[in-house]
């Protein structure tokens, strides 16, 4: 099973996976941290190290996150250099989760990844 970790700004991650477990019920694959107002982005790096080792010893890890070149993304960017074994996908938001979270299939297949990007794409729409 795939490790999800989703790195965020806030506590936006951690309310994204609690809409989310609303739709799919419980994810014990699924865990958040965000960047807090009082903490620094050292401290958020620390955590998420040691948070995706105990993923990596699980299984295949995905990190998501929700603006590219925001602390967050900086952070996983950087552990993706200094430990790898992990993919991060920039963008989050709820029906990736959805799709990713529900989905049996391997994160390392990169057509699937791919449509898992599609997915988060195809939701944005304007409705007039």
């Amino acid at each position: 099973m795939t490790e999800i970790l989703i790195i965020t700004h806030g506590n936006f991650g951690k309310s994204l996976l609690e809409s989310c477990k609303l739709i799919t019920g419980d994810l014990k694959n699924c865990c958040a941290l965000g960047l807090q107002k009082d903490e620094s982005v050292d401290d958020l790096k620390d955590k998420a190290q040691e948070k995706i080792q105990e993923l990596k010893s699980k299984g295949d890890v995905i990190v998501l996150v929700d603006i590219l070149g925001g602390s967050p993304s900086n952070v996983a960017n950087i552990l993706l250099k200094k430990i790898g074994g992990f993919k991060i996908i920039v963008g989050v938001n709820l029906p990736l989760l959805i799709s990713l979270a529900l989905s049996k299939n391997d994160v390392s297949d990169k057509k699937f990844m791919q449509q898992l990007i599609n997915t988060t794409k195809d939701s944005i729409r304007l409705i007039e």
